[in-house]
């Protein structure tokens, strides 16, 4: 049938007094979330609606219970049966439905917290060394770049190898950094408890104990920076 105008159907038909006819329509919809029949409060008899959901998930819309529900290949076909003078008020048909979601992944997570990783590493470097803006876009630059290549890379191979193979890019940083501002291990150690540690605890089931390991390592080198500082002034 070819609607006349948008969403409207008639048929050719033409009834005189006192007469009846019987009609079986059949639809066909593809791609839609959500498929309901409306019968716009109107009484419904000797009405017979069959639902072929051919995908999992399915379940009946609105708070009109189907008469027969069963399975049918990999999807389910809902039924509602309408012998006898029945007003409808609202539609009822099918939609598509999902599991609640029960866990995010290690890889949602990590997205989350990145930049506090970030500002955290950030801020541990600023403690450590002169930092100077440059260097603190580099710095960002390999951040996220390293993390972007551990998303992509985490679909093909073990996320925690991944991450394995990345870290040495920061650490690689952190030691230029260092030999540049003679600060070396300083700067590898704070790179290590600030960026790689954190990014490496969202990736193991003990995320909370690797983070606080990584807040000791970088509490106990910054102590040891200050310290070092107020002994080498002259009294």
């Amino acid at each position: 049938m070819e609607p006349q105008n948008q969403g409207t159907y008639r048929f050719p038909l033409r009834l005189s007094p006192g007469e009846s006819t019987e009609f079986r329509v059949t639809y066909k919809a593809q791609g839609a979330p959500r498929w309901v029949y409306s019968a716009n409060g109107q009484i419904l008899s000797g009405f017979r609606l069959s639902v072929l959901a051919n995908f999992p998930n399915a379940n009946y819309a609105s708070g009109i219970v189907p008469t027969e529900t069963k399975a049918e290949g990999q999807g389910t076909r809902f039924t509602w049966v309408f012998a006898e003078n029945v007003s409808v008020q609202n539609p009822f048909g099918v939609f598509t439905t999902i599991h609640p979601i029960g866990t995010t992944g290690i890889l949602p997570r990590l997205l989350l917290l990145a930049p506090g990783i970030f500002l955290w590493w950030i801020l541990l470097l600023y403690l450590t060394v002169p930092l100077r803006w440059q260097e603190g876009a580099i710095a960002g630059a390999i951040f996220f770049a390293c993390l972007l290549s551990l998303t992509y890379a985490s679909r093909w191979m073990d996320a925690k190898l991944a991450w394995g193979c990345l870290l040495w890019v920061l650490l690689l940083f952190g030691w230029g950094l260092g030999t540049q501002h003679q600060s070396r291990w300083q700067v590898v150690v704070v790179t290590l408890s600030g960026a790689v540690l954190p990014i490496g605890g969202c990736l193991v089931a003990s995320t909370g104990l690797t983070f606080g390991i990584a807040g000791l390592i970088s509490v106990a080198s910054l102590m040891g920076q200050y310290f070092q500082l107020k002994l080498g002034q002259p009294e």
